[in-house]
């Protein structure tokens, strides 16, 4: 009998193939944990909406995400809000809207503020809800779709990290007494002393439709006065200010501010808390959006825990051109912000 030879020679067998199995299960299973056997991996991005709706196009970014909405619903519609949502979004997109899409047009829609999460995967999906109502009717109602596709880098019409080491005059409004580049760690900041500290965009070329994104942290908090704000270009009392208040004076927190010193009636003065405490030394993400009858859509949270998030959005003059401005009011305060972004 060789039953000896046969059972050697299944040891054999699977010793040699047993660890080429071994090798192709480690590596089917490495790929798998990276992402590269999944499915939307594998997938080409798409956007879909419901019927009534179509996505001709979109995009996704480090900051917004695009819609190309055609409104294929038989009737005029107000598109009035779109939430997004997504495991690979640090916190959601929600962006209110007051722009009136008719029948058969098509409308780009640009949602801000929308930070990215790292999940390994080379696209993800994302849940899009859009609140509409007809434009003869007063019924609400909610639209809901999906993307799948990835991150794309953006282009500003604007930017600074103030990586040079000096703050550029094309860019900035500025005096050197109180306004200068200094190292934080590893990056380059610009740092802005009280006692009526100013800094602000030598153009006011924000209007509707276009956001700002900004950096920045307050040390020391007490007793402190900061503005961060959009400003229309023009002269007092003509000016209109829309933005945020950091404020220890009073409760310690971050306050949407509103003054239209020329138009108190229609558009009367807001001190709104949003967000609180105000931490000393920390940073946090600042995105101002211009809309339309909307107003300014306000978003803010910090960067080191982004899902600490306040937003807020009241209405402004129609039809005007803004600048970002920064200042400091008390002399015993700095602020520093970074990484300006404009489109």
């Amino acid at each position: 009998m060789n039953t000896g030879r046969k059972g050697q020679a299944a040891m054999e067998f699977l010793m040699t193939y047993g660890w080429a199995i071994l090798v192709v299960l480690v590596v089917i299973g490495a790929l798998a944990y990276f992402g590269v056997l999944s499915p939307d991996s594998l997938l080409p991005g798409k956007c879909t909406l419901p019927v009534g709706f179509s996505c001709s196009d979109y995009s996704i970014t480090e900051h917004s995400i695009m819609l190309k909405i055609q409104n294929n619903a038989g009737r005029d519609i107000l598109i009035q809000n779109i939430n997004i949502t997504s495991d690979a979004l640090a916190n959601p997109c929600n962006n209110p809207f007051s722009t009136t899409l008719k029948n058969s047009d098509i409308t780009s829609f640009l949602v801000v503020g929308c930070p990215p999460a790292n999940t390994g995967r080379d696209k993800s999906r994302y849940r899009v809800v859009i609140t509409y109502q007809y434009t003869d009717s007063n019924v609400q109602h909610t639209a809901y779709g999906e993307l799948l596709g990835k991150r794309e880098s953006s282009t500003p019409s604007v930017s600074d990290d103030f990586e040079s080491g000096s703050i550029n005059p094309v860019i900035w409004g500025f005096n050197p007494l109180r306004q200068s580049v200094v190292q934080d760690g590893n990056n380059y900041v610009l740092k802005n002393i009280g006692n009526s500290g100013n800094i602000y965009r030598t153009s006011n070329s924000l209007t509707e439709g276009k956001f700002v994104r900004l950096e920045f942290k307050v040390n020391p908090m007490s007793g402190t006065y900061v503005y961060y704000n959009l400003l229309q270009a023009g002269t007092r009392p003509n000016y209109y200010y829309w933005g945020i208040r950091i404020d220890s004076s009073s409760g310690n927190g971050i306050y949407a501010y509103r003054s239209v010193l020329s138009d108190l009636t229609n558009y009367p003065g807001i001190n709104q808390l949003i967000m609180s405490p105000a931490e000393q030394d920390t940073w946090y993400v600042l995105y101002f959006k211009v809309g339309s009858s909307n107003g300014v859509y306000t978003k803010i949270y910090k960067k080191d825990n982004p899902s600490f998030y306040a937003e807020y959005t009241n209405t402004m003059p129609p039809g005007s051109n803004y600048l970002y401005r920064n200042f400091v009011f008390y002399s015993s305060t700095t602020d520093y912000f970074d990484n300006y972004f404009e489109s």
